[in-house]
């Protein structure tokens, strides 16, 4: 089916859905023209799932479908931008300054072969997400990432508590009070 004869079809149904006491001839075009709509959508999911050279598309029972499906990534995504250099330089403007030192080199190599076989599916996919790739690469050089704790505004009586507690202190101790307060320690 074309693109024009979906939108016609589509406008029909809605038509014929609109009408207020819709006769038997209707409600059966009504049927036919979503089983056509049906029927063309699953024929539609099942080229795309071929022309991804991925599995079948399931086909559900009530109709519907799913499968898992890897599309092309979006011209403007970041795998494709172009390395971009400053007069006489000879490495790109987006390499970052180094983090570590070679006494590392071992562990790095680890965690980015530990990336490239999560995003390859320990190479079973040779059709792989960059994205996925930088996520376990920064997993397995940073370990899982905790969501830091919500710190909440002291209450009045905590404010009242130091207030008697610092009066006497010097302005540094009483900083270091108030980051006490909140739970924030030295070296975190």
């Amino acid at each position: 089916m074309t693109p024009q004869q979906i939108k016609a079809m589509k406008l029909a149904l809605e038509a014929l859905e609109t009408s207020m006491y819709p006769q038997q001839k209707q409600l059966q075009a009504i049927t036919a023209i979503k089983e056509a709509l049906a029927e063309h959508a699953m024929q539609e999911v099942q080229r795309l799932g071929q022309e991804i050279e991925q599995e079948p598309v399931m086909i559900l029972p009530d109709g519907s479908a799913f499968g898992v499906m890897s599309f092309p990534l979006p011209d403007d995504h970041w795998l494709y931008a172009p390395n971009e250099y400053k007069d006489g330089e000879y490495e790109p403007i987006d390499l970052p300054k180094p983090i570590l030192t070679h006494e590392l080199r071992d562990a790095v190599v680890a965690a980015v072969r530990y990336a490239v076989r999560g995003a390859t599916m320990r190479g079973q996919e040779t059709d792989f997400d960059p994205d996925a790739l930088v996520q376990n690469a920064v997993y397995a050089l940073c370990g899982p990432y905790a969501t830091p704790p919500q710190r909440k505004p002291l209450t009045d009586e905590q404010i009242e508590q130091l207030e008697q507690d610092t009066c006497a202190m010097e302005f540094p101790e009483t900083v270091r009070a108030i980051e006490a307060a909140h739970g924030i320690k030295e070296n975190t």
